[in-house]
């Protein structure tokens, strides 16, 4: 286990996990056409009657994307 690189910047695991980062983005932004909202009701959610499946779309989708990405280019110890 290498603890001293938790908190080393330029150590193995670096500042930021950018894959995250960008996955996270791009959770949030999928789920925008499915939210069932006071402020916004999404297009698709109008579709299914009322339905916010925003949790599950965005849930599916960020593991979708992050799974391959992380694989390719995580650096474990």
């Amino acid at each position: 286990m290498d603890l001293p690189a938790l908190y080393d910047p330029a150590g193995r695991y670096g500042r930021w996990n950018v894959t995250a980062l960008v996955c996270y983005a791009f959770g949030v932004a999928i789920q925008i056409p499915f939210l069932a909202q006071k402020l916004y009701t999404g297009p698709v959610t109008e579709l299914l009657g009322g339905a916010d499946i925003s949790w599950i779309v965005g849930l599916a989708a960020t593991a979708a994307l992050y799974y391959p990405w992380a694989k390719r280019t995580s650096n474990p110890p």
